[in-house]
């Protein structure tokens, strides 16, 4: 990136992620408006009645990879291969999914949302702490496969099709499992590409030249 275009692209950031903000507010006192428990309400049945044969197993396995202590561990694996084949600032980018992980427990904890009767899980439901964890860090390893130009072609495409798959499902299997509200997972999805975009702006400032 030269100096001009790194400018406007951090204008476009900024304008992007400032309305992810206002939309992430919006939504979070928004959300015990009489027409989004109407919208939750239907769609979380519409989705909890889908009788597809393996459809549960596939979406207890698709929550798995954000469950304790998975999603912790799959952090320092994944940051460890990097690491092993001595990729620093994919080691680095990766392991600040814990930071976009404590500051979406930091969100709940603000605005306090139950979660739907029969939740297997006690903490706050707003955001979806499994989708904002995909979202960033599967997302940024989708990212990583498109611009780390030494990676087999095999590779980029088995990885960065499962990681597409896990970002796409996640928010169906919280919703499914009964463990969130569909405003829930929006908004897991906004919190995470609030991160995701500032993560990958940083990133591609130099990977372009490193890769």
């Amino acid at each position: 990136m030269n100096v001009s275009s790194d400018h406007i692209t951090g204008k476009v950031l900024a304008t992007f992620n400032l309305t992810i903000i206002l939309a992430i507010i919006l939504l979070a006192v928004s959300i015990n408006s009489p027409a989004l428990i109407t919208f939750d309400t239907v769609l979380s049945d519409t989705v909890q009645n889908i009788t597809i044969p393996g459809f549960a197993k596939l979406m207890s396995f698709v929550s798995w990879w954000g469950s304790r202590p998975t999603a912790q561990i799959t952090i320092l694996v994944i940051a460890t291969i990097f690491l092993i084949f001595s990729r620093l600032r994919e080691t680095f980018f990766v392991l600040l999914t814990f930071i976009a992980d404590a500051l979406n427990i930091f969100i709940k904890d603000v605005v306090a949302r139950p979660r739907p009767d029969g939740a297997s899980l006690l903490s706050p439901s707003f955001p979806s702490g499994h989708v904002v964890h995909y979202v960033v860090l599967f997302g940024f390893i989708f990212v990583a496969m498109i611009f780390i130009k030494k990676i087999p072609q095999t590779i980029k495409i088995v990885v960065g099709l499962f990681c597409f798959a896990l970002i796409l499902l996640v928010p169906i299997s919280r919703v499914y499992l009964g463990d969130h509200w569909p405003t829930d997972v929006i908004g897991g999805y906004l919190v995470g590409l609030f991160f995701l975009s500032s993560i990958t702006y940083f990133y591609l400032a130099k990977t372009k030249h490193n890769s």
